[in-house]
């Protein structure tokens, strides 16, 4: 599995003339991750608890494939990150799926440490802000000239910026149709609901930047150690 770090303002090896790259033929982990993923959103379109919440979840899911599609063409996606957007992606498919706030999982989580809500949304608000922060990151420091800190610091503020934009998404869309306020926007009874969301996005990138940070010193450690 590909895992691209250490490259920073480099020009990709396969860019064109035009400054756009052009995609690699896909691997068979790409393959495999398409598929499990395909796997995932064909369960969730089956008999979904509510086709209007199901189909409503699934426009982030186009966005995010169209997206990635054109994305492809200027940066270069590694294995991992794609690994990442999959398990995202499939998360959201399972609340999609039951209604995020009668997702099973998250009933069971609220019976066993006595928690007052179904608490699967803050799970994947905090999926999102590990597996995006990882990716944007990895696109930021393929750009010319990217600083050390900053490409620890654009990633956790690029997740903070889109979880609010789908907030307000969300809150204009339940002003728009009252009657899936309950089931898309999923505030259970939270009037902070979109600030809490925003927070669990917000601690999974800092606490997945951490994380990178550590890993990209111990290399740079290591190499040095070889070298010497």
């Amino acid at each position: 599995m590909r895992v691209f770090d250490s490259t920073a303002g480099q020009k990709l090896p396969f860019s064109t003339s035009r400054g756009l790259s052009v995609p690699k033929a896909a691997t068979r982990s790409e393959i495999f991750i398409a598929a499990a993923f395909m796997a995932v959103w064909i369960w969730s379109a089956i008999n979904p608890v509510k086709f209007s919440d199901w189909c409503m979840e699934n426009v982030l899911v186009v966005f995010v494939a169209g997206l990635m599609f054109v994305l492809r063409h200027y940066f270069r996606i590694s294995t991992f990150s794609l690994a990442l957007i999959a398990i995202f992606l499939s998360l959201h498919e399972v609340g999609a799926h039951y209604v995020y706030d009668n997702v099973p999982f998250g009933f069971w989580l609220k019976d066993t440490f006595h928690l007052h809500r179904n608490d699967y949304d803050r799970i994947v608000h905090f999926a999102f802000g590990v597996c995006w922060s990882y990716v944007i990151r990895e696109m930021y420091i393929q750009l010319p000239h990217p600083r050390g800190f900053l490409t620890y610091y654009v990633p956790v503020i690029h997740v903070l910026a889109l979880s609010a934009i789908y907030e307000i998404i969300e809150a204009y869309t339940a002003q728009a149709d009252p009657k899936m306020a309950a089931s898309f926007v999923g505030m259970q009874g939270d009037l902070f609901d979109s600030q809490r969301d925003m927070l669990c996005a917000g601690v999974g990138a800092v606490l997945l930047m951490i994380a990178t940070a550590c890993y990209s010193a111990m290399r740079h450690r290591n190499r040095r150690l070889v070298r010497a």
